[in-house]
Parts: structure tokens; sequence; C-alpha cells
């Protein structure tokens, strides 16, 4: 079989001249099927040389801005940004010298066939390299510390990642992310922390590692899947980071919300705490219909022994957790509910938990510049964070923090519902 070709020139006194030598090494000992091969390199006396593989197709920008909308939508993105955290991942790697690639821009990235080249290693260095202040990158892609010249490593290209997923959703190049990122309905919550986590200024509060974003990524888009396509329940479950932080209480609310936004919900206890007998044993109201009890239009399912077999047949079901624990199986998302005292942040920084598959957390009783205070205090930058105050004069607008929590689990047809929406009238406040 024939595989075409192309001839890339590089003119010998050029600026481009040295890293021109390094892409040259790095590109004939990598192998990857997201990156062209290197057939052959010869030079003469005004040029150096590079035969590679020839991909047809459409760069990234072009790719974007011939789209219908001039973006992309949320599936196809977190696609690409697969493929391309993948690549990344791949350079980074590298045995004995990791490879930083520093240019991540549209222009670089060639989409064939519903598969993404990364192409152009011209600005591209290994990790020990002492020319690593030199690099600038694209400006509108390049990260803050390719203009200081400071602190340029892995995470540098996290940032380039970043870039490239914020053009895709909203079509233009960074410049205000979080005003641009909002005004995009087709990006989901979740997807905007993981962009905006990717492109935050200072290095150390961005994902760690090319293999943690991909770890995001997949995760989001498993989820995606498995709401739409598996005939199961959509398991939300809510953990404590400790005993009596008011886990049953906001499960309860979770439940409560929904079931008046219309959807086919129960609340399910699985821990052992027994609220859910003893809440309903001096209820005179409260039904007990085929191992659920019914009150207040809530359907609540006990914790039973294992030896007890239960079928339900919900759409969604609200799972207490109780107290977390890091080898305990958890629902598809998981939310964790936190006091905000001094003693409750401690215990968060000394916890063991796995945030990387936390969805939000929430601090119960709780104000706005508290939130502040433990999202600087507690290195959970990043992470989505939301808080239930003890203040009962709340404007109508703030009444709207389980809207915005679940409207991304919610929306294009994952679960059904039984009725027509309602409107929600809890006290609840969102940052």
């Amino acid at each position: 079989m024939h595989t075409n070709r192309v001839i890339k020139e590089v003119l010998k006194n050029s600026n481009y001249t040295e890293s021109f030598f390094f892409e040259l090494d790095a590109l004939k000992k990598i192998h990857h099927n997201n990156i062209p091969i290197i057939y052959d390199i010869y030079e003469d006396d005004i040029f150096y040389y590079i035969i590679e593989e020839y991909i047809e197709g459409v760069n990234l920008y072009e790719f974007v801005t011939n789209s219908k909308a001039g973006r992309v939508t949320e599936d196809i993105i977190i696609d690409y940004g697969i493929q391309l955290t993948k690549v990344i991942s791949y350079l980074h790697s590298r045995v004995p010298n990791p490879i930083l690639f520093l240019d991540l821009q549209p222009q670089n990235i060639i989409i064939s066939d519903n598969k993404l080249y990364l192409v152009d290693f011209g600005s591209s260095i290994t990790e020990a390299a002492d020319e690593r202040k030199n690099i600038l990158g694209t400006l509108g892609y390049a990260s803050p510390e390719q203009y200081t010249g400071k602190d340029i490593g892995k995470t540098t290209d996290i940032y380039g990642i970043g870039a490239i997923l914020f053009f895709m959703a909203t079509g233009m190049p960074l410049s205000n992310k979080d005003a641009h990122l909002r005004l995009n309905d087709n990006i989901s919550q979740k997807f905007k922390q993981i962009i905006l986590r990717c492109l935050e200024t200072d290095s150390l509060y961005r994902f760690e590692s090319a293999d943690k974003l991909l770890f995001q990524l997949n995760s989001l888009k498993n989820k995606k899947t498995k709401a739409l396509l598996e005939n199961k329940p959509l398991i939300i479950s809510v953990a404590g980071i400790e005993s009596k932080v008011g886990t049953t209480h906001i499960a309860l609310l979770m439940c409560r919300f929904l079931k008046k936004s219309g959807y086919d919900i129960a609340y399910e206890e699985n821990n052992t705490s027994n609220h859910i007998r003893k809440y309903v044993k001096s209820n005179k109201c409260c039904r007990y219909i085929n191992g659920v009890f019914k009150l207040d239009s809530l359907d609540l399912i006990p914790k039973y022994s294992e030896n007890v077999e239960m079928d339900f047949d919900y759409k969604i079901l609200i799972r207490d957790e109780g107290v977390y624990k890091r080898d305990k199986s958890y629902g598809e998302f998981l939310y964790l509910i936190s006091g905000s005292s001094e003693w409750e942040i401690d215990n968060i920084k000394e916890s063991d938990i796995d945030f990387d598959n936390v969805e939000e957390i929430i601090f119960n009783l709780c104000d706005e510049h508290r939130l502040k205070y433990i999202t600087r205090n507690t290195g959970l930058m990043g992470q989505i964070m939301h808080y239930i105050p003890a203040d009962t004069k709340l404007k109508d607008e703030d009444r709207l923090i389980f809207n915005n929590l679940f409207k991304d689990i919610l929306k294009g047809g994952a679960v059904c519902k039984k009725e027509k929406k309602a409107s929600f009238t809890g006290r609840f406040f969102r940052k």
C-alpha cells in the first residue's frame, strides 16, 4: 500500500534552526498513532528537509470555524480532547527524557476521518533542556509562564490542552475564559470545570499530569454514555466527609427537589444509621408498599440486610452513603458533604479522599466569605464547590442550587420524567 508523503523544508539560517535540530532527533524516536511518521531527513546548502507522512485533512482551526455553529459539541470536544491528551501523556512519559510540546494551537493539529494528529514539533524540547525559558508558544494558547520564562514544564502542556478545549468550545482563542464559557450552553458544568482547571494561571492548581486529565475526560465520557445507554437507575451518591455534617438532610433535599421537578426518583439509605425507620416510625401518614416507605410525596428505601434481595424500578436513586470511605463503591455521580468549621476543614486536608472521583463538594451551613476561605486553605483549587447557608433571607435567584447541581446529569434524555417539571422553592444558595 502506498502512503502519501510530504516534504517539510527549513531554511538553515532561520531562527527556527536550533529547535529544528531537536525536532529531527525527537521525531525519529517517537512512534504514536496520532503523530505523522518520519521517513527520512536530508539537507543541502540552504535547507534541511524532512520527509514525513502526509495527513489528508484540515487543521483544527478550519475544522472548528467551518462547523455550523462555529464551535463543536461537547461529545466531539471530549473525544478529540482524549486523543490529544493521550498524545501528550505519551510524550511526557518518554524515557530517559520526557518531551514537552509547548506550542499546542489549532494550526498544529490536523483532523482526518475523526482522528486527531499532532504535527510541527518546532517548539518542542526535552524536560531537561536548558533553553526552556526561550519557548514562547502562540498568543492566545501559550501559558502564563511562557511569557515570563519561569517554571515551564509538563503543566505548560496541560494549559495548552485547556486552551485547545476552550477554542473548540467557543470558536475563539483564550481571552476572557470565564465570560465565554458561561455563554455556551452546549458545555456542561463538569466539563467547564475540567477546562478551567487546565487554564489555571498558577500551574500548581492545574492537573498535575496528562494522565490525571485523561482520567477526568474518560470519566466524563463514560458517565454520559452510561446514563444514556444502560437500562438501569442512575445512581447519585451522597457521602459525608465525616459524621453529623447533614448528609442525610441534604440527600433528602436533593430527592425532594428532583421529585418536585417531575423525575422518577427515590431516596435509598446505604449506611447503618437506620435513619429512615426512625424517621417514619412516629409518622402516621407513612405507608409501606413493596419495600418502600412513602411519606410526604417521597419514596424512601431503608437499608436492608445483605440477605434480602430487593428490586426497585426507579429512573434515579439518591443514595445516602453515610461517611465517605475510599474503598467503597459509589454510583455514577458522587457528591461530598462537609461542614465549614475550622476542625472540619482540617479533616478535609487530612482525609484520604479520591477527589478525582468527586463530582462536587457541598458545604453545609456556610456562606460565600467562608467558602472563599475554604477554597484558599484546603488545596482544592479547581474543585467545584457549593454552599447551603443558615441565612433564611434568600433572594429568589438564590434558590436554584440543585438546578445547577443536576442540570448536566439530567439533560439530554439521560433520565425520564414522570410528570411535567414543577418549580422549586427550597432554601439554597450557589456561589
